[in-house]
């Protein structure tokens, strides 16, 4: 019986979860951590971790999450390698499994200095406060 898991932004969801064998994922220490019951404890490593989305429920009573260091956790999905496209526009490509629907906030929020952004391909539906919010300076949309 293992009370304690371990999760890393190295680590892998086919570990099992130890020290040396760290999760991936929080999602998944939660998932094996409700196997047991009793006191249990996930220690997130330090780290960046993407895509966090968990509920604690009654059989999670005795569980502690705790961060060993700087965990930080981000429930959506960064978006990365920035190009420049020319009159003061920056484009990524979005990954292509992402999705904006059912949210109970923005479906896109972008704040600072926003010159432009060009949003194609994608539907923002059943968002909470409303599809996309930029706020900054020359704030500036295309869908």
């Amino acid at each position: 019986m293992n009370n304690s898991y371990f999760v890393a932004s190295n680590g892998s969801d086919d570990f099992s979860g130890t020290e040396e064998k760290p999760f991936r994922t929080l999602g998944k220490a939660l998932e094996v951590s409700r196997e047991e019951s009793g006191k249990r404890t996930i220690m997130l490593k330090t780290g960046k971790y993407d895509n966090v989305s968990i509920a604690l429920v009654s059989r999670d009573s005795g569980l502690e999450i705790c961060a060993e260091g700087h965990a930080a956790l981000y429930g959506g999905e960064r978006i990365t390698d920035w190009k420049n496209c020319g009159d003061g526009l920056y484009c990524a490509d979005l990954p292509k499994n992402l999705s904006f629907s059912a949210l109970s906030g923005w479906g896109i929020k972008l704040t600072g200095k926003n010159n432009g952004v060009t949003i194609a391909g994608y539907n923002v539906k059943d968002a909470g406060a409303g599809g996309i919010s930029m706020r900054g300076s020359r704030s500036g949309v295309v869908c």
